[in-house]
Formats: structure tokens, sequence, C-alpha cells
């Protein structure tokens, strides 16, 4: 398979069909580049067609698995972390540097002996991080629903000899047992609707579904919430926690997906959160500083309806 420059692209074009069956044109030229691009670099094609697709937009009932041979450790700041060489979100982004206005606010925040709990882990930059700050005294709790996510993150704590990390393999939520789960591109995934049509269709996995106040151990510093959308069902299942322990909060926000994933308005997200005692800070990504704002000052300004931001919730 994909001996000459003709065969390699019809053996693309057959590999894009056994994948993904018909796609248009613009899809078809996109996914040659991946793949050819993926060859020239010695990677597998088939798992980077994969693993550089958005599964929501173009989905695909095939489950790309890494190996040892897809592994790629990434020396940042000490720590040795475990990425996927195909995977097309985070792991690009680890070396240079993964969310560093969200790094720089974590390490404001936590210190030696704190509790950390990070919703939607991905594949664990911010945990190690955060483990290797907090100590041994300290801990950490990762939640994360994507099996392979949590494969590279359990890499990395034995890597780094991290003994303070506790792995929840779940999404969070008020609501229900198991949740509907499918990944976007690559690491990145969210929860989508578990009805009848999206189980038989089968483009996703079934994933059990916990409580944020079942995992947050007492006296919790600080929680980091990256789940798509689902922001909001996530802090209802931890009022008591809230309550209790007063923690700061890192929370990813976008109006688009919090309208279409959990069904409610981003002003009354936001206007329910004031309404818990908690101010409102945008992180800027250019240098980490924090912009203090109001739920109605940010819906206001807010760029556009695909803009994403990242908020710094503090307890008044």
């Amino acid at each position: 398979m994909f001996g000459g420059k003709k065969k390699e692209s019809a053996d693309v074009s057959s590999l894009i069909s056994l994948i993904f069956g018909a796609v248009t044109p613009e899809q078809n030229h996109i996914l040659h580049r991946v793949a050819h691009d993926a060859l020239e670099h010695g990677r597998d094609p088939f798992r980077a067609l994969i693993m550089n697709t958005d599964q929501q937009d173009l989905p695909s009932r095939i489950v790309a698995r890494f190996g040892p041979d897809d592994i790629e450790w990434c020396e940042v700041d000490g720590l040795h972390l475990a990425t996927d060489a195909s995977e097309g979100s985070v792991s690009p982004q680890v070396a240079s540097g993964y969310e560093p206005h969200v790094s720089r606010t974590l390490r404001s925040i936590l210190r030696s002996g704190d509790t950390f709990v990070d919703v939607g882990a991905n594949i664990g930059v911010h945990v190690a991080d955060a483990a290797r700050i907090v100590g041994e005294r300290g801990r950490v709790i990762a939640v994360e629903p994507n099996s392979e996510n949590c494969r590279l993150l359990l890499l990395t704590v034995d890597r780094n000899g991290l003994r303070n990390v506790t792995l929840v393999p779940a999404a969070l939520s008020d609501d229900g047992e198991w949740t509907w789960f499918s990944t976007h591109i690559g690491s990145n995934g969210g929860v989508l609707t578990s009805d009848v049509e999206a189980l038989t269709r089968g483009f996703g996995a079934v994933v059990p579904v916990r409580r944020l106040d079942d995992v947050a151990p007492e006296r919790t510093r600080l929680i980091k919430i990256d789940v798509e959308g689902a922001e909001i069902p996530v802090l209802r299942s931890g009022l008591e926690t809230i309550r209790r322990d007063r923690p700061s909060i890192i929370m990813e926000f976008s109006c688009e997906m919090v309208r279409r994933v959990s069904g409610i308005d981003p002003l009354d997200a936001l206007s329910w959160i004031e309404g818990l005692g908690y101010g409102i800070a945008v992180i800027r990504k250019d240098d980490g500083q924090l912009l203090a704002t109001t739920a109605e000052q940010l819906i206001e300004t807010w760029k556009s309806p695909l803009n994403i931001e990242d908020l710094l919730l503090s307890p008044r």
C-alpha cells in the first residue's frame, strides 16, 4: 500500500471512503492533505485521518487507539508528558505550552497541600502541573470520560511518579447515571443527546456519570471545568462542595456551546453563577491577566457566537 504518488492518492481515497463514506469535495481535499502529511512524517495515515477530523461533523464508527509507536514524550518544565503523535488538538500544543493563561492562573491560586479537581482533564497537562505544585500533602482529582485521554494521563502520572493523582474516568452532571459521549477533534470531546437515534447510529460511547459532590474532597481549593458546553450541569452537581469550600473555579465558557449542549441562555447561566456569590473575570489569553466583569457586561461585549473564553470565578 502507498507505493507511488498516483497509487498513494488512490489508496488515500480508498481509506477515506472506508472510514467516512461519502464526503464533500472540500472535505476530501482536507482529508487528503491530512493523510499525505502523516505519510511524509512517517505516521499512520489511518489514525491521522480519525484523530484530525471533527467526529461530530464528519463521524466515523472506527476508534483509533494509540500503541507504543504512537506515543511522543514532551518535556515541559521538568515534567514528562505523554502525547499522541497523530492527535490533532491538544498534543501539538504541549511542547510550546498548552493554555499558558490557564496555567498561570492555576499556579497563582494553588499552594502546597491544596486539593485541585480538574473536570475535563483531557490528557493531563494541567493535572501534572497541579500535582507537582500541591505536593505529597495535596490531592489532584482528574475527571475525564475519554478512555484514550485517560491512558495518556495515567502514563504521565506514572512517568513522573505523581502519587497524589486520582483518576475518575467519567463525565460529571446533575442528572442521570450515564451519558452519550463523542470526540470532536482528537482528544477533545463532549456529551451529546442521549436519545434512541444517537444510540442507534453509534457515533460515540456510553460513559458513566458522577456528581461533582461525589468526587470533590473536603477543602477543595480550586476546580477547573472544561467540558464543551456542559459546565452548568457540572456546577449544579457540586452545590454542596461550592457552599462548603467556596473554591475558586476556572471555567471555559462559550455562548454557543452552553446554549446548544445544556439548553441554557448564556446570560442566565452567568447570572446564576453570580447568584452563588461568585465574581467573574476573563482570563486574557495573551498575558493571563484578569479582566473583572459582570454577567451582563460580558454578554453585551461578547465578540461572536463562536467565541470561547476562560473565566475565573472567585468567591466573594
